[in-house]
């Protein structure tokens, strides 16, 4: 029978083995900075890739690939690619899918292919095919541990992203349900790159995120952190998004949010995908002390 308790024991393991494996396996690269893992866009790999400074930087970092949003009517299963995208074997990624609706997850997963190994479930997400129906969104205390069921289910980790402050509507109350089916999270995404411009603020947020999941759930191990190219506004220069990304402890990893940009509260918008600033970042990062 299944349990959760059996589960996160078997996703603590694994978790412990990446961790090692990629401590053990480091190529000897010249890095002042410790490596950092990343979550990179799929549409990404390919400039990351082509560097080979940017590209030697992720070797046995174990970054989360984000596979794009495959589209499809409410309710009906989305046709995913039999084989994952030509990613660089050293990096050892790990594939990741971020759905907005977890009644879209139930109909998807026995779908979903094995290399995928992750979910993400993003319940505020007005942007994907089919986005979050407005029950979800009234009410993320009942779908989360939802979801994380269906991922478990499938033998997959489960890390959900927003609901948490995100809804005017919601209140402290409803806050704090949502963290109480942090028991079934792995961990947890933070949405928190419109903050990075002020790095107190930021550090402040990341904090507190990652202070109220551990509260619940002790055994969360992976928590991911989102930075990116545009923030409160206003374009980042790569000096800013390194210093968010440096002001923090060691242990987080990095969702590399770099356009493309549109919509209110972006005056320039709409801003195209930067390939070649995270490209720079990636490298700054790996060699700066």
């Amino acid at each position: 029978m299944y349990s959760i308790e059996s589960h996160q024991r078997t996703i603590l393991a694994v978790f412990a083995a990446m961790v090692i494996f990629a401590a053990g396996a480091q190529p000897a690269l010249s890095r002042t900075q410790p490596a950092y893992r990343y979550m990179i866009g799929a549409g990404f790999v390919s400039a990351i890739a082509k560097d080979p400074a940017a590209s030697a930087a992720l070797d046995g970092t174990h970054p989360f690939i984000n596979i794009q949003t495959i589209k499809s009517a409410p309710g009906q299963a989305a046709a995913f690619p039999a084989r994952p995208p030509d990613v660089p074997a050293s990096w050892q990624p790990v594939y990741v899918y971020r759905w907005a609706s977890e009644v879209q997850m139930e109909a998807d997963m026995p779908r979903v292919p094995s290399w995928i190994t992750v979910c993400m479930y993003d319940n505020e997400d007005a942007h994907q095919t089919p986005m979050t129906p407005d029950a979800e969104i009234a009410d993320p205390a009942s779908y989360y541990p939802k979801a994380a069921q269906v991922c478990h289910k499938a033998g997959k980790l489960f890390i959900p992203s927003s609901g948490i402050r995100q809804f005017r509507h919601q209140n402290q109350s409803q806050n704090d349900a949502v963290y109480g089916s942090a028991t079934q999270w792995d961990g947890y995404s933070m949405q928190t790159q419109q903050g990075e411009s002020d790095l107190s603020r930021f550090r402040t947020n990341v904090d507190s995120f990652q202070r109220h999941v551990l509260a619940v759930n002790p055994n969360a191990k992976i928590f991911i952190v989102g930075v990116g190219d545009f923030a409160g506004g206003q374009l980042q220069s790569p000096a800013a998004i390194e210093a968010a990304i440096k002001s923090l402890p060691p242990g987080m990893a990095f969702w590399m949010n770099f356009g493309p940009h549109a919509g209110r509260g972006c005056k320039d918008c709409p801003i195209p995908a930067r390939p070649d600033l995270l490209v720079q970042v990636i490298k700054d990062l790996a060699t700066k002390s």
